[in-house]
């Protein structure tokens, strides 16, 4: 199969491509220097007339004869062949197209899950910070009162011994404003 050049003026992307062009030049737009050379070549091409066009044709004959006999048999078997191998090429195509949908998808709900995973996995590990944080804080205030009960456990003789001194000329006086 020839190809057509991309600036041939018998090519209808060429074409649009050069009216989109022009069209910029005419409302004086800025043009890329390459779409520029490209549009100067196609021009060039245009107005030497050249152009490129091809023309295929395919006729597939087929003869059917009614008879009788072996050649008859021979030609019937043949066409059944040929029809069986049609529908099998038909089955296999249809087959694969199912699996290349199949796969698109699958491939689509595996991305997604990883995704999902991920923004999961993300919130699990950060969860677990804050509760090791928050158990360090736990820890540290424990530690920290039990150093005060030890600093104090010796101030609290003094101070009980100082009330149970205290207290009962603290009762003598509340019972004389009683009265």
């Amino acid at each position: 199969m020839d190809i057509i050049p991309p600036n041939d003026p018998s090519n209808p992307a060429a074409r649009q491509r050069a009216y989109r062009i022009r069209h910029k030049v005419a409302n004086q737009k800025p043009v890329t220097p390459e779409d520029a050379a490209w549009l100067h070549d196609y021009e060039r091409a245009q107005s030497k007339g050249a152009s490129a066009s091809r023309k295929v044709s395919y006729t597939e004959e087929e003869h059917a004869a009614i008879g009788t006999g072996s050649a008859a048999e021979v030609a019937a078997s043949a066409a059944m062949v040929r029809e069986e191998g049609r529908r099998e090429d038909s089955l296999a195509d249809k087959g694969m197209q199912a699996m290349e949908r199949a796969n698109d998808r699958l491939e689509k709900l595996v991305d997604f899950c990883m995704a999902r995973m991920q923004v999961l996995e993300d919130s699990h590990l950060e969860m677990w910070a804050k509760h090791r944080e928050s158990r360090m804080r736990e820890v540290d205030a424990e530690v920290a009162l039990i150093e005060a009960q030890a600093a104090n456990e010796g101030k609290e003789d003094d101070i009980s011994k100082t009330a149970a001194e205290l207290l009962p000329m603290i009762l003598k006086q509340l019972g004389k404003a009683a009265k």
